[in-house]
């Protein structure tokens, strides 16, 4: 992954205007497989990848600063409680954090050396991670220090979210979808139609939005490919709707509110050519169309 994830920087903090064109941003991500982004607001992106390398924008992507945490390490989610206080998780247990809205990162102790695939933020100094073999990990007090849990699954866990303080939802192979309505005090396993691995989480609106797949499928150790977008609205009745336009699946998704959502992904095949893909609805995920679509060759790839 060279640039492509730079697009989905755009599409999550320019989302809210409906974004109909897309462009690269002016900030070029070398030897990069993994990574995470996460938009402030409109102006104000972080950007984390291989290796511990931070980017930062304030002004929407036109100007970017790269911080070197020092980490040698894949990094694969990043969030942010306010402007200041962010945590990037990865490989081997690696949690960073910083105090200073991304100018320095310093490694946290996890407690584990599993890999650590996702983190979300549901209240003040509450942290959630979750990652490999069933491990989700809390903390009360700003990530000084965490409680792990991993009685509740085996399953390798993909995503967490949080719809507000309370409600929230942990993702995994296998069908796994974990639910709490208490702050995450107490999960309970939820039913859901499908015993494929889910990825991605959406939560913004009414429904919920689940994307379902193969974890690890082409050639990558964190690799997905999205074949299904499921939904409900009460935890009970799901529907789904098949993503039948891309080579290799979708690899992630968002949904800015219960109609309007984008799902993304990549290519970079043998026969040595390259593709980007973007897809929009505005039916809920009944329908999609084409919002960004890039062709090239092996040269000029901007896939992985």
């Amino acid at each position: 992954m060279k640039i492509i994830f730079l697009i989905t920087a755009v599409l999550l903090s320019a989302i809210s205007y409906s974004q109909e064109t897309w462009d690269y941003l002016p900030v070029e991500v070398t030897n990069n497989y993994h990574g995470a982004i996460y938009a402030i607001d409109e102006n104000v992106v972080q950007i984390v990848a291989d290796n511990g390398i931070f980017y930062k924008t304030e002004n929407g992507g036109e100007n970017w600063t790269q911080f070197d945490s020092g980490v040698q390490e894949f990094f694969f989610e990043l969030a942010f409680n306010g402007l200041n206080n962010g945590y990037a998780v990865g490989d081997n247990g690696k949690i960073l954090k910083t105090d200073n809205a991304g100018e320095t990162w310093v490694t946290i102790d996890s407690g584990t050396t599993e890999a650590l695939v996702s983190v979300a933020v549901n209240s003040q100094n509450s942290i959630w991670i979750v990652g490999d073999n069933g491990t989700i990990l809390h903390s009360t007090n700003d990530g000084n220090s965490w409680t792990a849990n991993t009685t509740l699954t085996i399953e390798n866990l993909n995503d967490v979210k949080f719809k507000n303080e309370n409600i929230g939802y942990i993702a995994g192979d296998n069908g796994t979808l974990l639910y709490t309505e208490n702050a995450g005090n107490n999960w309970e396993l939820l039913a859901i139609p499908t015993s494929d691995d889910l990825a991605a989480l959406s939560l913004n609106g009414d429904f919920t939005y689940l994307l379902s797949g193969y974890a690890n499928l082409f050639f990558s150790d964190y690799g997905f490919s999205g074949i299904e977008i499921y939904k409900s609205n009460n935890n009970v009745t799901w529907t789904h709707s098949p993503i039948d336009d891309f080579l290799s699946g979708a690899s992630d998704m968002y949904f800015l509110d219960d109609n309007l959502g984008f799902m993304v992904a990549s290519d970079a095949l043998l026969c040595d050519c390259c593709y980007v893909y973007i897809d929009k609805t505005i039916d809920g995920a009944v329908t999609w169309t084409d919002s960004y679509y890039e062709e090239t060759n092996a040269a000029n790839c901007n896939a992985n």
